[in-house]
């Protein structure tokens, strides 16, 4: 499925480059919805590619000590640039001093990604996505926060929190949403695309960096998730 997505794309590409005047405003705006379109379709075949990857136990990873703040500013950086969302503000400030963790780098970074990414579709026109990171104590952890745990709490770990403020996620929805394929709501969804594949990979990558994840929301009044890694001083 690659191999000829690779072509569509490469090509699609190259009529954009090289269009000048011979196409006309129409023509243009068509190849470039076959550009966007064969993007999208290779970022969620790659997406089912890496679900099946790591249920097969077959999905390679690096550990190495890494500064969170920077994987948080790039995945920012890449949801600005891809998303279409571009009434929806994200809103971040980096700590003052950096916190490090031990995993995988560009695991941890797609989960931030599909995270914020998640936040702004599900933002309302206008809204605002606001994304925090601190460090936290060992008693802070299972007990502050109600939500759906996916390991046991992490002692000495830096916390990302991503906060939206859309339609949220019923109670009954938060044990399933972290599920491959499963979307909260079926009309919603379809109007923003994807597969339902995001969140099942942001489990996935968290819980192979040995950290948790956390959900808080009430329908209606938007979610917050929390992503919680083991720090390394």
């Amino acid at each position: 499925l690659r191999t000829p997505l690779t072509s569509i794309i490469g090509y699609s590409d190259m009529l954009m480059g090289q269009s000048g005047e011979s196409l006309n405003e129409d023509q243009k705006k068509f190849i470039q919805t076959i550009n966007e379109k064969g993007g999208s379709l290779l970022n969620m075949i790659n997406k089912i590619l890496d679900v099946a990857s790591i249920e097969a136990g077959r999905f390679d990873m690096t550990r190495e000590r890494y500064p969170v703040d920077q994987l948080v500013e790039s995945a920012i950086d890449r949801v600005r640039r891809e998303t279409p969302r571009l009434d929806v503000k994200i809103e971040y400030a980096p700590p003052e001093k950096s916190i490090c963790t031990f995993g995988d780098p560009g695991t941890i970074e797609k989960a931030i990604y599909h995270v914020i990414d998640n936040a702004v579709k599900f933002s309302p026109p206008g809204g605002v996505v606001q994304v925090q990171m601190r460090r936290i104590n060992p008693e802070m952890d299972a007990k502050d926060h109600k939500g759906f745990v996916i390991m046991a709490p992490t002692m000495k770990s830096v916390e990302i929190m991503v906060r939206d403020f859309g339609p949220g996620v019923p109670d009954e929805l938060k044990d399933k949403i972290f599920e491959p394929f499963f979307q909260a709501d079926d009309t919603t969804t379809r109007s923003h695309g994807g597969l339902g594949l995001g969140l099942a990979l942001v489990k996935q990558y968290i819980w192979a960096n040995k950290g948790q994840i956390l959900v808080e929301s009430h329908e209606g009044m938007g979610a917050t998730f929390f992503i919680r890694l083991p720090v390394q001083d």
